[in-house]
């Protein structure tokens, strides 16, 4: 019995220092959390501020920092951007959440529809989606990772001359550093089942997938401009995989092209084209009436396309095609010239 009123105390000791304990961690861990969401809001500050020294200017209305215990959730509601080159973009709420032991690693989700324009390329548009989230994945000095995707996107714009309507059930974008290599980035893209009330001569939806990488372009993921980082204004972009059907309509290439400071297009492709006479057809509804356009990629793909047949089946030609400043041709037949891809 002396034994056991002895052990007692010392029981109700241990439980006592562990209630402490806890006690303690709990307070310092709020304490800690209120302490950073304080240095989070002034961060955001300073980041605007500098931003706006750079010549963009972007507010974070009704500002608020949730989330306690374990996550930091920042909301905006709208989130407004302009920049002096003329670019807007306003979304009417925008959210981000990152993990407390895990900062670098930031999930966003925006409200729809938003809004963008750009002067220089008189460009006005607005989209909207059903879920629109993004994630991305920072080192101490760089943007590793991004990923985009939205479900049920649809967007119109409205430019110089043109008028543009195209609504899908998935739109994604994933932007990486590939690991193991000398600073190179890979982007992939994926649009699924688009359709477009300006495009009734397609046969179906139109699903396409682009995979290709610019080597050396870790340093755009840094924040460096593109005048900075590509040797005499030049970037390299290999083409791994393009790939667009509509229906028995395919086209793929891959190959290797240049871009300069135009936005021009120089290299050489490989092209895989399906159900040629569709093709033909296809441009033909394109052009102005008794245009030569239609017969012309026929009998180009004719004369210097190679033909094969799938495993499915399907008859396909294969076509080498050469840039120059993005005017197509194949051979020697000019094809036409692709718009300016201006940074």
């Amino acid at each position: 019995m002396t034994l056991d009123k002895a052990e007692k105390p010392r029981s109700n000791f241990k439980y006592i220092a562990l209630g402490g304990t806890v006690f303690a961690v709990m307070a310092l861990w709020s304490g800690g959390w209120f302490l950073l969401k304080d240095r989070l809001q002034d961060e955001i500050g300073n980041r605007l501020a500098a931003m706006s020294d750079r010549g963009i200017q972007a507010s974070c209305r009704d500002l608020s920092i949730a989330g306690f215990p374990f996550r930091f959730e920042v909301s905006c509601a709208p989130f407004l951007m302009d920049t002096a080159t003329g670019l807007s973009l306003s979304l009417p709420g925008l959210r981000t959440v990152a993990l407390v032991y895990n900062p670098w690693h930031v999930i966003l989700e925006a409200k729809g529809p938003g809004h963008f324009s750009s002067l220089p390329l008189e460009l006005e548009g607005n989209g909207s989606w059903k879920t629109g989230r993004a994630s991305a994945r920072y080192s101490f000095s760089a943007l590793k990772a991004a990923d985009f995707s939205f479900e049920n996107p649809s967007w119109s714009v409205d430019g110089d001359g043109f008028v543009s309507e195209v609504s899908a059930e998935q739109l994604e974008f994933h932007l990486r550093e590939v690991s193991g290599e000398a600073g190179d980035v890979e982007a992939f893209l994926s649009l699924d089942q688009a359709t477009s009330p300006l495009a009734p001569f397609l046969p179906a939806p139109v699903d396409l997938k682009v995979h290709a990488s610019i080597p050396g372009g870790a340093s755009l993921m840094a924040g460096q401009p593109l005048s900075l980082t590509a040797s005499e204004w030049k970037v390299p972009v290999k083409l791994h995989q393009f790939h667009i059907s509509s229906g028995s309509l395919e086209v793929k290439a891959t190959g290797d092209v240049t871009m300069d400071t135009d936005g021009f297009l120089t290299g050489a492709l490989q092209v895989e084209l399906t159900d040629i006479d569709g093709m033909a057809a296809l441009a033909a509804s394109l052009v102005p009436e008794g245009s030569s356009t239609a017969s012309t990629i026929k009998g180009a793909a004719t004369a210097f396309g190679h033909a094969q047949k799938q495993e499915n089946g399907k008859q396909v030609v294969l076509l080498p095609l050469t840039l120059n400043k993005s005017r197509v041709s194949i051979g020697l037949i000019p094809l036409g010239t692709l718009p300016p891809l201006r940074p």
